[in-house]
């Protein structure tokens, strides 16, 4: 009977546990080297081809570039997919029907003078000047502003810009009503309205109140069926005769004319920072085109907003909107109160414009936020209608106005000679549309074929190469996980 010691055992068993090993590590190898020499990408499988270890190791170096070339580039690739460009695309439609605008005007005056007694000799400025918004939407508090603007850092106000903030602070006083029947009524503004040689009808016109303008009219708003117009020139469109009753202009009303904005019946209009102003004595027409941006939204670059859609949700029904709620935000987590000449928010207390601490609060806001960059998360919309115009206007006929105000005996009527009118042509000259589009520089599928390329180039991959690649390596990390779990299975 044969003794086997203790010692003999473990030498048998360390062995056998060798053997195992080697036979998994040689089965793993078997299997690779099938794999590489039945790859059906050229690369690989040549890299495999030759016996000598010497004629191997050129072709695994340029092998080892390559998948190091391929990856480098698709990388690249990625960090400018990831970043979502875009392409804009122009596309120039020609229409033989396009809808008319909507035109909104406003009187510049924005409370007519009810007592005759009131004085009226105030110096005023040329009427063509036009009111530029400012992305922060500058209000008219924030013009007269003398914080800060004098050596020694004394506040004070110039004299007619006393005069109007007094009036500003009365006037945020008055309740809608009150402004609206003080105000100028549409029937004396507004004296004849003809789209395409036809009266306007009544349901065609629109009325909004402005802080800033008062009473204002709008043609075409957006609960009328919207109206297409297949001529051009200007014989055709929208003619709108006024009368700017400059005779009742408030002192604090710098100048003489009317504030006209032209957009999209969808849109609110907002004539503080749109819009420009025609002047009294003179027909001004306007000849239209078209423009049309659609942007897309996020993750892309401009991350757009739809507030016809989204807007209402959060109360906002322009960008605009959006910038003045952010700056009142702004004014009453510093200040407390609000600067009332931006727009009137009846449940938060307005500052008061005439008390230092209060006035110069508001200008360092404003100031911080033009210095610091906006923090206003107010994006474009993804869909904006613009009507770019041609200006040109021709000097109406001056006419002798006889006026009597109240019975009032102030005035000379023999001696008021006002240019009193003003007319407004709107029309088309031309039928084409301009349509800026935002694209995807880079869709799904050119995702995949810049991929499918670059192994193509590097590796001579096809996407089916890819797969099969894929497919065999799945079958060798199967195959060492079973060794692995199972070593007594040679099978």
């Amino acid at each position: 009977m044969e003794l086997i010691t203790f010692r003999d055992r473990k030498i048998e068993i360390v062995n056998g546990t060798k053997k195992k090993s080697n036979f998994r590590n040689k089965n793993t190898v078997l299997i690779s080297s099938k794999f590489m020499k039945k790859s059906s990408t050229d690369s690989i499988s040549q890299a495999n081809h030759t016996v000598s270890i010497l004629a191997k190791i050129p072709r695994l170096l340029v092998l080892i570039g390559c998948i190091i070339g391929s990856t480098y580039s698709i990388q690249k690739f990625f960090q400018l997919y990831w970043k979502y460009p875009i392409v804009i695309c122009l596309r120039i439609h020609h229409e033989e029907k396009l809808e008319f605008p909507a035109v909104s005007i406003c009187n510049l005056n924005r409370l007519k003078i009810l007592n005759c007694f009131m004085s009226i000799e105030v110096a005023r400025i040329d009427g063509n000047r036009t009111m530029i918004g400012n992305p922060l939407l500058i209000s008219e508090f924030g013009t007269m502003s003398q914080c800060g603007k004098t050596d020694n850092s004394s506040f004070a106000y110039k004299k007619e810009h006393v005069m109007k903030l007094k009036f500003l602070m009365e006037y945020n006083q008055m309740s809608q009503k009150q402004r609206f029947q003080e105000g100028h009524q549409s029937h004396d503004f507004l004296k004849k309205c003809s789209f395409e040689g036809r009266e306007c009808p009544e349901s065609s016109l629109g009325f909004f109140q402005n802080f800033r303008y008062g009473n204002c009219i709008t043609f075409n708003t957006r609960f009328e069926e919207l109206p297409l117009i297949s001529r051009t020139g200007p014989g055709s469109g929208l003619t709108l005769n006024m009368k700017l009753e400059t005779i009742n202009y408030l002192p604090t009303s710098e100048t003489y004319g009317a504030k006209v904005i032209i957009h999209d019946p969808n849109e609110t209009p907002s004539p503080e920072e749109e819009g420009f102003v025609i002047s009294p004595g003179y027909e001004t027409s306007i000849a239209l085109k078209q423009t049309v941006i659609r942007r897309l939204s996020a993750p892309y670059k401009d991350k757009c907003l739809d507030y016809k859609q989204d807007g209402p949700m959060s109360g906002m029904s322009s960008r605009n909107s959006c910038i003045r709620e952010c700056i009142q935000r702004q004014y009453f987590e510093k200040c407390s109160c609000i600067d009332q000449t931006l727009s009137v928010h009846d449940d938060l207390k307005p500052c008061d414009l005439m008390n230092k601490t209060e006035a110069c609060c508001l200008q360092e806001v404003l100031n911080s936020m033009s210095l610091s960059g906006s923090t206003c998360g107010c994006p474009l919309p993804c869909l904006s209608v613009s009507y770019g115009g041609v200006l040109s206007r021709s000097k109406l006929k001056k006419e002798t106005l006889f006026l009597d105000i109240n019975g009032c005996k102030l005035f000379d009527p023999s001696q008021v000679y006002k240019e009193e009118n003003v007319r407004l042509k709107v029309f088309y000259s031309s039928l084409q549309k301009s349509v800026y589009e935002q694209l995807p520089k880079w869709s799904d599928w050119s995702f995949l074929s810049f991929i499918g390329n670059e192994l193509a180039l590097w590796l001579g991959m096809s996407m089916v190469t890819v797969f099969r690649v894929l497919e065999k390596a799945a079958g060798i990390l199967k195959m060492i996980i079973y060794s692995k779990c199972f070593p007594n299975d040679k099978g």
